[in-house]
């Protein structure tokens, strides 16, 4: 992930990041930024410029993980590719995120709005995130029902039943408990997007000057594709293994 870092000291971006959001996204991680100053956001604006690239350039143990992670998944996005699914998600939830005057052109660069619906509009960025993990999924597991015209049951209870049956499988399987389940429709598919946990992953990095060893669990996406003229049911991001329980699990809640 720090090579995706890296991309946000690009100097053209940095010259017209929104200082303030810049300012609340480094907010979250304010206790691990070794080496930086948040009151840096309250000199002049060049002189944060400044600081921020010589930060995102420096060495990679002076960046928390929690960092690392929300800048990877803002960068997935800060393309046009992910602008349109952007938009298209804002759309649905009635969000507007055009720059409303002309001097906030700048502000429309994909990976900016990337980050200003990562603060200001989790919903629709995690919407986006999602339908990204459907258009790059590859080589899926086909499966075909016995019936076919068996409409999926799409409601609070069937996604909620759905998510518990999910999570205790990612947790037999030592991904944690963490799930959770976006679903979208698409013509006449239905795709359900799984967010979990991956493998635990454990590490030595310096911190205060000494060394010490820090244990993180990455994010990872299952992706479940029906169609229900076809009775096809298409899963993809997870283990081969594992496609029968989970086709089982989508067939029974």
């Amino acid at each position: 992930m720090a090579k995706d870092l890296k991309k946000f000291a690009n100097l053209t971006f940095l010259r017209t990041v929104d200082l303030a959001l810049m300012r609340r996204l480094l907010k979250r991680h304010a206790r691990a930024l070794h080496g930086f100053d948040m009151a840096v956001f309250d000199a002049e604006p060049e002189k944060a410029r400044d600081a921020l690239r010589a930060y995102f350039l420096g060495p990679d143990d002076r960046h928390p993980e929690g960092l690392i992670a929300d800048l990877f998944r803002i960068a997935e996005l800060g393309n046009a590719n992910g602008l349109e699914l952007l938009l298209e998600a804002a759309r649905r939830h009635g969000v507007t995120i055009q720059p409303t005057r002309k001097s906030d052109d700048e502000k429309s660069e994909p990976k900016q709005v990337s980050l200003r619906c990562f603060l200001d509009h989790p919903d629709v960025f995690n919407e986006a995130s999602d339908l990204l993990s459907y258009a790059t999924m590859s080589a899926p597991v086909e499966l075909r029902g016995a019936d076919v015209d068996v409409e999926a049951r799409i409601n609070d209870k069937t996604l909620a039943a759905f998510r518990r049956a999910a999570e205790r499988l990612f947790e037999a399987d030592l991904r944690g408990s963490y799930c959770r389940v976006g679903c979208y429709e698409d013509g006449d598919r239905i795709n359900v997007i799984v967010t979990h946990g991956a493998p635990l992953k454990t590490t030595e990095v310096i911190e205060n000057g000494a060394d010490k060893v820090v244990s993180f669990r990455e994010v990872a996406h299952a992706v479940l594709s029906y169609e229900a003229a076809t009775g096809r049911l298409e899963i993809g991001r997870i283990a081969k293994a594992r496609c029968d329980e989970m086709a089982e699990i989508f067939a029974l809640t």
